[in-house]
């Protein structure tokens, strides 16, 4: 079901998604009956997420997975040795890691052996969970599969130069270098079936019985079950650059970094948060959906107030940057006039006093009036400078 966390040229050589190591939101919307939307508070910086059946995951900066959701069986328990992971990806109820030496862990739902990674796998470069099997893509462009075969899903075609894999419920996607798409497994509702004149694909996912792939072009083409309007492209959409499909909704990335839903409208599926900017990582799940943004702040100019990131505060004339998390109810109190010498401006009290000025909360510029008439040039001395001052504007007041 989860997406593998890169994206793939079409002549094989990998992309790997990099998110800045400043620190990341992670949000999520859905259905959240397990807490798999409850994203825990104070986590460390975030590299990529994970949305599972009803779980989610995330990858950390150092290395470590971090989960949450459901647990019921055992999907949310970290190994406490853990490290070393470059990606993560969630099938119904289980979690998968894959370490920087290439090797693969699995934990959670193991009743058909999803979790049981084969002992001869070596040198994968990338991961995909299903219901009830996994996927790893190695660096031969090989594939290799475990867990369920009912439907063949684990039971992939002779295959050597693959460049990403994915696995849906019961089928799974495979993308060769050449830009081709290959499919197996379940194919009762046509998910296996990919268009013959699909063009040159360079993204793909595998959802619940539907499949959907990003054409080099910008568009996508989705195929497979259609119950809830998840292979209903929105004629609209703008041009993608990533794809993940759920259970029963579908959900891309714009070029314009915006996000687009479609399918299914229950749980707010079709709803995803507003005001993202510079998406760094998405992923669908069964019922809920889950993505990765830069931090976003309060940003105060005059009296008005955005949440942006940091980077469109600073490089705004006359605009206040109030930090990460801070909410714009802040900027009331936040600002107030700043004296410095003769002159004033309406600043926070942290940059008014690395300027070394006088901070008055919520006060204007008239509060910047001398308390000593005599000390005409606000240096808080007076002497022959202020003389000067003086002399200086001889006849020019009214």
């Amino acid at each position: 079901m989860s997406r593998i966390h890169r994206l793939q040229s079409i002549i094989g050589v990998i992309i790997l998604l990099s998110p800045a190591m400043a620190s990341a939101d992670v949000s999520c919307w859905g259905r959240n009956n397990n807490g798999q939307c409850d994203v825990p508070e104070d986590m460390p910086p975030v590299e990529a997420v994970a949305a599972g059946g009803y779980h989610t995951a995330a990858l950390l900066g150092d290395g470590r997975v971090t989960c949450w959701g459901s647990n019921s069986q055992q999907q949310c328990d970290v190994p406490p040795a853990l490290a070393g992971v470059v990606e993560i990806a969630c099938g119904s109820r289980h979690t998968m890691a894959l370490k920087s030496t290439g090797a693969v862990v699995c934990w959670g739902w193991n009743t058909d052996g999803q979790c049981d990674v084969p002992g001869s796998l070596g040198d994968v470069i990338g991961i995909s969970g299903g219901e009830r099997h996994s996927i790893a893509l190695r660096d031969d462009g090989s594939v290799t599969c475990w867990g369920s075969n009912t439907y063949g899903q684990s039971s992939p075609p002779s295959l050597s130069t693959v460049v990403q894999v994915s696995a849906g419920n019961n089928h799974s996607l495979a993308l060769l270098g050449d830009g081709t798409v290959v499919a197996w497994g379940r194919n009762d509702m046509g998910q296996c079936d990919v268009p013959a004149d699909i063009g040159i694909v360079i993204d793909l996912s595998a959802g619940g019985d539907h499949s959907l792939a990003l054409l080099d072009d910008g568009s996508v083409v989705a195929w497979g079950r259609n119950n809830r309007g998840q292979c209903d492209v929105p004629a609209e959409l703008g041009s993608v650059t990533v794809v993940a499909a759920g259970h029963l909704h579908s959900l891309v990335l714009q070029s314009d970094e915006t996000i687009a839903c479609w399918g299914s409208e229950e749980y707010g599926l079709s709803q995803p948060p507003i005001s993202l900017h510079g998406v760094l990582d998405l992923d669908a799940g069964f019922y809920h959906s889950t993505l990765l943004s830069p931090s976003m702040g309060a940003c105060c100019f005059g009296e008005n107030c955005s949440q942006v990131v940091e980077e469109d505060c600073v490089g705004s004339e006359d605009a206040i940057w109030l930090g990460e998390g801070s909410d714009c109810e802040s900027c009331t109190s936040s600002i107030g006039s700043c004296c410095v010498g003769t002159g004033c401006s309406q600043l926070s009290e942290i940059t008014c006093a690395e300027l070394g000025g006088i901070w008055t909360a919520g006060g204007s510029c008239d509060d910047c009036e001398p308390s000593c008439m005599a000390d005409v040039n606000g240096d808080a001395v007076v002497d022959v400078l202020d003389l000067i001052e003086v002399i200086g504007a001889w006849g020019s007041c009214p």
